[in-house]
């Protein structure tokens, strides 16, 4: 109802353009376009990119981070006022498709066919700041959160009316905790392990070392022990004078690492570089 805010105007006004593109073909030509305008989505499968993520992903790559390396602080842009809302992702798939299943008498009843977009979000918003508390949370970081002032906070507030697809029947699910945690259990699921057994400083043992491609971070055993052992019992007890093709070597290793999840990635991702 007033100007468009300056920051997301190009954007507003490309999504404005498809909406009206839709409405004009609908009106014309008898054709049943549906237009869905959902509000800030996050979930699996979310872009987790540090140079152009989206806040929630932002967040939790750089929450998670904080936390392995054991940062004391970790810097969120603006001052925390800016208020938002959140719909997970799976939340949004299902709104699409109880939207295209609706039947066009309904729909043409409910819809202005000037204003025929349907919001779909979860009709809640949270401050920036107690986004940042809520991923702090999820992510199990045990520091403090700063926030950087000198860095825009973007639109004071992002929050649809969603009484239209409420009042057809349908309602989001996922509130946004359960949807971070779901997010997070998938984010970590995804990180690479990409060494294998090392030394460490001349300690004694081998220990596992593991680094993430998400900030080098490598793990180390808690506990070792000193033992000397003769060569034959540190060489491989794989079978003896056979030599092994690419692909019969991968199904040994994998058949001895079936109850070692983490192994069994080593060993797909070593065959796969």
């Amino acid at each position: 109802s007033g100007h468009l805010e300056p920051s997301n105007e190009p954007y507003a006004i490309a999504k404005i353009s498809g909406i009206k593109l839709c409405e004009s073909y609908n009106r014309q030509y008898g054709t049943d376009f549906r237009c869905a305008m959902p509000t800030n989505l996050y979930g699996i499968n979310d872009n987790f990119h540090s140079e152009n993520s989206h806040v929630i992903p932002a967040l939790i790559k750089r929450f998670h981070q904080a936390k392995i390396n054991n940062s004391s602080e970790v810097i969120v842009w603006g001052d925390g006022t800016a208020m938002r809302e959140f719909l997970y992702v799976d939340d949004m798939a299902e709104a699409s498709i109880f939207i295209l299943e609706i039947d066009k008498k309904s729909f043409q009843k409910n819809v202005d066919p000037m204003v025929s977009h349907i919001n779909i979000g979860c009709s809640k918003d949270v401050s920036i700041l107690e986004l940042a508390k809520t991923i702090k949370k999820v992510t199990g970081f045990k520091g403090k959160i700063k926030f950087d002032q000198s860095k825009p906070n973007g639109t004071p507030r992002k929050l649809v009316d969603t009484s239209l697809i409420n009042s057809l029947g349908w309602k989001h699910k996922t509130n946004l905790t359960e949807g971070l945690k779901k997010t997070y259990a998938w984010y970590t699921d995804q990180i690479i392990p990409s060494t294998g057994p090392e030394s460490f400083n001349g300690l004694p043992g081998t220990i596992l070392g593991l680094a993430t491609e998400d900030g080098g971070v490598v793990y180390f055993a808690k506990i070792v022990t000193e033992k000397y052992s003769d060569l034959d019992e540190l060489s491989p007890k794989i079978k003896k004078n056979k030599t092994y093709t690419e692909k019969e070597l991968l199904e040994e290793l994998k058949m001895k690492s079936k109850s070692n999840p983490w192994m069994s990635k080593i060993i797909n991702y070593l065959f796969e570089w």
